[in-house]
């Protein structure tokens, strides 16, 4: 139960990280110094200045680091990389729409960051890895009390546009109040091809 005392005693060749959003920094830190390579559960932070500590650390120890960003390696994704590297895309919508994840933590801001940072950002890796980096961001989230979330604090919906700079636009949608008619994935279109990415298939 105290990973100091057991990365002080023990010699390990990686750690896999599967902690709250909040308990990230500190342990990352530490495995760095110890030179220990890392498998860190996504989100990496919630601020920036930790993420920036933790980063630095990484490469003054030079250790292997991977996040569980899962999704980006799945089978169809780089047959969609190959498409959108030569087909000219225009609009893409990008969609989590769920129930409330079952954890304490989940629902608190200051724990989890809220849904687009703990969960959503899974889509937000997936268009990075197909269109490259986010230029701008416009977003709205809100809350409905009639959807019974009195024991959380996070918004139960929120919509956002990324543009690239490669010149995509991504409609980018987050709910955690369905209970069942949700959706995951995205739609790409182009002016040949309508390319629907399902969550897990």
């Amino acid at each position: 139960q105290d990973y100091k005392a057991m990365l002080s005693k023990e010699k390990m060749d990686a750690v896999i990280l599967c902690i709250p959003p909040d308990a990230h920094g500190e342990i990352e830190e530490l495995c760095c110094k110890k030179k220990i390579n890392l498998y860190i559960e996504k989100p990496v932070a919630l601020s920036m200045e930790t993420a920036a500590a933790v980063s630095e650390a990484v490469k003054f120890s030079n250790i292997i680091t991977s996040v569980g960003y899962q999704e980006r390696y799945s089978a169809p994704l780089p047959l969609v990389k190959e498409i959108v590297e030569k087909e000219p895309v225009g609009l893409v919508t990008a969609t989590w729409i769920g129930d409330i994840y079952e954890a304490k933590w989940w629902g608190k801001k200051l724990l989890s960051g809220g849904q687009v940072v703990e969960q959503t950002t899974h889509m937000v890796d997936m268009m990075r890895y197909l269109f490259g980096e986010v230029f701008t961001v416009y977003a709205v989230g809100a809350r409905n009390e009639s959807f019974g979330g009195e024991e959380h604090d996070i918004e139960d919906f929120s919509s956002a546009i990324l543009s690239f700079k490669s010149g995509v636009t991504v409609n980018m949608l987050s709910g955690c109040y369905s209970k069942g008619s949700g959706k995951i994935g995205f739609e790409i279109f182009t002016p040949n091809f309508r390319i629907e990415y399902t969550w897990g298939q």
